[in-house]
């Protein structure tokens, strides 16, 4: 479903087949991963969730562009969702990129998995 596609700043977009265009039964999950949370326990999960999921929708936290990179690339497919792995202030970084990204608030529903301690926002 990874398409080369110039106009992306990836230089990928995903896109659905012409043919399941109508129709789209799956539900395509985006993980942003701060590797830094969690006394570094984020690095852990982020090596785990390699040998479980595709690769190309686990996403290193690293600055802004990690994450309007991964939503230029996915923001086309249907029913997407969103998981953060990591504490408050990742949780909050995530939030204010959707917030940008979608003004109206149309945003992806987002998941949160806490890392750390003291997670009051999580």
């Amino acid at each position: 479903w990874l398409r080369r596609c110039h106009e992306s700043s990836t230089g990928f977009r995903a896109q659905l087949p012409s043919s399941s265009a109508n129709s789209f039964p799956y539900t395509p999950v985006l993980l942003f991963i701060n590797k830094r949370s969690g006394g570094h326990v984020g690095e852990h999960i982020y090596r785990q969730l390699l040998r479980t999921l595709n690769p190309r929708q686990i996403f290193l936290l690293e600055n802004n562009d990690t994450i309007n990179n991964a939503l230029d690339i996915y923001a086309s497919l249907p029913n997407l969702r969103i998981c953060v792995f990591g504490g408050d202030g990742t949780v909050g970084w995530v939030l204010g990129c959707l917030a940008e990204r979608y003004p109206l608030g149309n945003n992806p529903p987002v998941s949160i998995c806490p890392l750390g301690t003291g997670n009051d926002l999580s």
